[in-house]
């Protein structure tokens, strides 16, 4: 074996032998490695800085869909107000049979009765802060014939009313009926009652309701699905009545 000293580069300083080895630091002159790093530690500051700096704020309503959503039930006088029956266009005398609900080609007359079930959709808290009638058309009352309803013994108060004669429809809320604003969420949905009444003219027409979140605030377009109401005055149609047998026809 050869003198150890001679086949050890370095100096013997540079050299460290021990049964266990701790923390051992490499030094080294050159500086590339050091220079990467510390790069890499600017980049991945800077990405933090950026993570922090943006802005959180919930994306628009458009992009996660509406907050509130409203269906509307059953009208006419399935509802309980038995104010509105239909017209048809006029076909003579002959008997018409009696289904409780339209016949083809009928459309609501003397007026129209709507219920709006109102619920949020997300766990966020919705405040509605008023309805209005948006009127899509208006026309001469048609011809034809007016078909009244059954009505029931006992009749439900209803809660909001809307004269379709006025230029501006109104939704005004009946005695005893507080008005709004109304607070929906999804477990405690509000339920509307709405009677369009007309005197003349043939007017289609939908509900706005008006909401507000926090700081966000739209509307809700509610229509008979997808489509307008249809409501249209009597003074223009000639009565039938229903018979005992079920039937519509000119005289009972």
């Amino acid at each position: 074996m050869g003198d150890a000293r001679n086949s050890l580069p370095g100096k013997a300083r540079d050299v460290v032998q021990a049964h266990e080895v701790g923390d051992v630091v490499f030094r080294s002159h050159d500086r590339r490695g050091v220079y990467a790093l510390a790069a890499l530690a600017v980049v991945l500051v800077a990405a933090i800085v950026v993570i922090v700096l943006q802005p959180t704020q919930a994306p628009p309503v458009a992009e996660r869909g509406p907050l509130v959503a409203a269906v509307t039930g059953n009208t006419g006088q399935d509802s309980g107000w038995c104010t509105s029956g239909w017209i048809i266009p006029d076909r003579g005398d002959a008997p018409i049979p009696y289904s409780g609900g339209p016949p083809p080609g009928a459309v609501e007359g003397g007026g129209t009765v709507v219920a709006v079930t109102v619920q949020g959709l997300t766990g966020k808290a919705v405040v509605l802060q008023g309805m209005s009638v948006d009127v899509v058309r208006r026309s001469p009352a048609p011809t034809g014939v007016y078909l009244p309803p059954v009505c029931p013994a006992h009749i439900v108060p209803r809660k909001y009313g809307v004269a379709l004669d006025n230029v501006v429809p109104r939704v005004v809320a009946d005695v005893g009926t507080r008005g709004f604003p109304y607070r929906v969420s999804e477990t405690e949905p509000e339920v509307f009652v709405i009677h369009a009444g007309v005197d003349s003219g043939d007017v289609q027409w939908r509900l706005v309701l008006a909401w507000t979140s926090g700081a966000e605030k739209g509307e809700l377009v509610v229509d008979d699905n997808g489509r307008p109401f249809h409501t249209v005055a009597l003074s223009s149609s000639r009565p039938f009545c229903v018979s005992k047998v079920e039937t519509w026809q000119p005289a009972c």
